[in-house]
């Protein structure tokens, strides 16, 4: 593939990357009226019991009023400097719901509650708490698939990845809506599930994460074009009504899981959660992948840029991104053009971590008429400088799917319409193809 672009030494190609966010003042509200129950309990429950709850997989707990309060000062300090909660995706740029990251009123809320006191409010009527990490999000699945057999993660793991393939044991076809996480350990890092129509893929199950693609970045199962996967999330998105994938019968998934190491050897068993829908829908789900695996990043090189772009030849509606780097990705962007030169936000990442990469869905779909262009824009940094940088001293970098390697991908989530879906094939086959 040749759609990967260098730039210029010492030309910004996409000045957008430096742009600034429209900004937006906090209002406190009067003086002694900020209390945990009302103000500060919804805003912990959402973004930090997944990391501090009762069972926490960081340091300490932030699951109650007591322990929040035990901290108040250091939490409204992490939160104003923007460290806590880690998060990756610019909250104002593109419409995504679930970017992470505080808003500034809810910074502004905790800060003037830590700075008054640190109130309980009325705590026999707190919001609910969201299910814990053990617990299907969405209630419980129509079909439950656990890897095939326990899997032991040493206490010094890291970057551990395997692949497991899980036939869906489905005799008839079948609508997918959704899908769900049960990681059941905080060793889990994060996962992958791609979807295998033809059942070739009983070979692919084992260490070798980088045999789900061939050198052209499509799926080594799948015919073109190839739809890429999507990441498993523990707090699934759900689908509009009239969306869903189709499950045909004798596929199967791969599973490919990430883990780290907490300190103590683990033996685990995640399940995936499939949801199906009882009529075929009006509206297809597909997964465009914008990027190259021709990636060849020089040692000591600080300021690698590449782009690549995508003009949609039918309507679509993009309900979701993933932005996909390892640890040489410094800032990640992507975004459309519009037939009338205007530009809408899909991702920004102005400073990507890896460690707390995931997939982002928007609050409502973002409506592109045909002949738009999706485009993406990536920097990374090999020096010596990049604390994440897993080489040292730097060395010359390719692709793969390994924390060795690096990858360029910008996976856009889009629904098109069944009858505009042949077209949509065809030119993104071409895409991939060049």
């Amino acid at each position: 593939m040749t759609r990967l672009s260098r730039s210029v030494p010492g030309i910004l190609l996409f000045g957008a990357l430096t742009s600034g966010l429209p900004a937006q003042d906090f209002v406190p509200l009067p003086e002694g009226t900020v209390n945990f129950a009302e103000h500060i309990a919804p805003i912990v429950f959402q973004h930090c019991l997944r990391c501090h709850g009762p069972e926490p997989s960081a340091p300490f707990e932030l699951h109650d009023y007591e322990t929040v309060r035990a901290r108040s000062r250091a939490v409204s300090q992490v939160t104003s400097k923007g460290t806590m909660p880690p998060a990756v995706a610019e909250p104002d740029y593109g419409n995504i719901a679930n970017s992470g990251r505080l808003t500034k009123d809810e910074i502004g809320l905790i800060s003037q509650w830590a700075r008054e006191g640190s109130r309980p409010g009325d705590l026999e009527n707190l919001p609910p708490r969201p299910p814990r990490g053990g617990d299907w999000k969405l209630g419980p699945p129509d079909l439950a698939l656990p890897i095939t057999e326990p899997f032991v993660v040493p206490a010094d793991a890291y970057g551990l990845s395997r692949n497991f393939v899980l036939p869906l044991q489905i005799d008839s076809e079948r609508w997918l809506r959704a899908i769900a996480l049960k990681r059941h350990s905080p060793s889990y890092l994060r996962g992958f599930v791609y979807i295998d129509q033809s059942g070739s893929t009983a070979t692919l199950e084992g260490d070798d994460i980088d045999g789900v693609v061939v050198g052209d970045g499509t799926l080594t199962f799948a015919p073109q074009p190839a739809f890429g996967g999507q990441q498993l999330m523990t707090r699934p998105w759900p689908w509009p009504s009239d969306v869903a994938q189709r499950l045909a019968p004798g596929a199967s998934m791969v599973l490919q899981l990430h883990f780290q190491g907490t300190g103590v050897e683990e033996t685990v068993q995640p399940e995936v959660g499939l949801y199906f829908a009882e009529e075929p829908p009006s509206r297809i789900l597909v997964t465009l992948s914008l990027g190259s695996t021709d990636l060849a990043i020089p040692a000591d090189d600080a300021n690698y840029r590449i782009e690549s772009r995508f003009t949609l030849p039918v309507a679509v509606d993009v309900v979701g991104v993933l932005p996909n780097g390892h640890q040489l990705a410094a800032e990640l962007k992507g975004w459309a053009t519009l037939p009338d030169g205007t530009e809408e936000g899909l991702v920004w990442a102005r400073k990507w971590d890896y460690n707390h990469q995931k997939q982002y869905w928007y609050d409502r779909p973002l409506e592109l008429p045909a002949g738009s262009v999706l485009e993406m824009a990536f920097r990374y940094d090999n020096s010596s400088d990049n604390f994440d940088n897993p080489n040292y001293p730097p060395e010359d970098v390719g692709w793969g799917l390994g924390l060795h390697n690096e990858v360029a991908g910008l996976n856009v989530q889009v629904i098109v319409a069944e009858e505009d879906l042949a077209a949509l094939n065809e030119a993104y086959a071409e895409y991939r193809n060049r």
